[in-house]
């Protein structure tokens, strides 16, 4: 099993600012770990009693899961889990912490004190260090549409006491957030994702190339997600290279045919689906449905499909929409009622 470094972000209570870091939104960082460059995403789900946080990166074998920390390991924890691996699907960390911050580790840099901490590579004593200010982008909606605007964040060092550790906390979030980290690998905030667009027409997306103004918004989603390469070289005249793009965290799949967009997957919070189970999609669409309708509630918005269909059909086309609805359907077809309340798995546009 191949173990990858992650980051460990601190953050440290301090009084709320204007903007403050909040259940749904999600840490978009960028990593070094000697030749291998690949992002890593934090998004919140819990702060209160336990703190919850699922986790993506994207290194060379992706890996996704869900962290929860123990409120004993909040108050007295000293150390840093910062090596997840593919297997770690759902940790629940009682001695350790991962992103937050023990409450001991708040006090020793609340009163200045020095603090030992093991970061991975075995205890050090770490102090303050300089300040510096860092640019970060900051996403956000304004008026149903995406805003990105540069922020610039001050930081405060906490340096090992030999000096070869470095982790930068800037309290600019809300909360105190580690936003940069030298410990022999580097990791550097590079977004906070407040919050986005959900009145997406995925329709319109097809076709498009993936890097084109009008998929910016659900590139924002997909900040971070791992993806797999298929390429046919053979044929000079028409090589293709086929990406399919995986966000569990956002409930997102997207797949692309020479970096045009071919197919887009919604998923329903816990639907497991080829190894993963996906967080939902929150998001509405432009047609007026979203992923916590029913059966019958999808027909009455955009209206029956045109193709025959059995009354437990799991896979439903509707060609109008250029969409297939996979249903959690009842095996009994005669179970009506069941029947007009099945929930929907995923959505698939193509």
């Amino acid at each position: 099993m191949r173990s990858f470094i992650v980051p460990i972000l601190l953050m440290i209570a301090f009084s709320l600012s204007a903007q403050s870091l909040k259940v749904g939104e999600k840490l978009s960082y960028s990593v070094s770990y000697n030749e291998e460059k690949y992002g890593f995403s934090a998004k919140v789900q819990q702060l209160s009693p336990e703190i919850i946080f699922d986790y993506a990166l994207t290194s060379e074998n992706f890996a996704t899961g869900t962290i929860k920390i123990r409120q004993k390991a909040q108050q007295s924890a000293t150390k840093m889990r910062n090596r997840f691996s593919e297997e770690d699907k759902a940790l629940t960390l009682q001695d350790e912490i991962s992103v937050f911050p023990s409450q001991v580790m708040i006090d020793a840099l609340g009163n200045g004190t020095q603090i030992k901490l093991d970061v991975g590579n075995g205890v050090k004593i770490f102090q303050k260090g300089k300040t510096k200010n860092l640019d970060i982008q900051f996403f956000t909606t304004e008026n149903g549409a995406l805003k990105q605007q540069l922020k610039t964040i001050s930081a405060v060092e906490l340096q090992s006491k030999e000096g070869k550790e470095h982790i930068w906390i800037s309290k600019d979030l809300g909360q105190a957030t580690i936003v940069e980290m030298e410990l022999g690998w580097h990791i550097k905030l590079d977004a906070w994702i407040s919050s986005l667009p959900l009145t997406d027409k995925p329709q319109d997306f097809l076709g498009k190339l993936i890097s084109a103004p009008e998929i910016k918004s659900l590139n924002v989603r997909l900040a971070n997600a791992s993806y797999i390469t298929m390429e046919d070289l053979s044929d000079p005249g028409k090589p293709y290279i086929d990406k399919e793009y995986f966000c569990p965290m956002e409930g997102i799949r997207l797949k692309t045919h020479n970096d045009s967009i071919t197919t887009i997957l919604f998923y329903t919070e816990g639907y497991e689906h080829e190894s993963y189970k996906w967080r939902g999609y929150d998001g509405k669409f432009a047609s007026g449905i979203n992923l916590q309708m029913s059966y019958s509630e999808i027909d009455k918005t955009i209206g029956k499909p045109e193709t025959p269909r059995w009354a437990t059909d799991v896979m439903i086309l509707y060609p109008q929409q250029k969409m297939i609805v996979y249903y959690n359907m009842p095996n009994d077809e005669n179970d009506t009622k069941a029947i007009e309340n099945a929930k929907i798995g995923f959505l698939e546009f193509q």
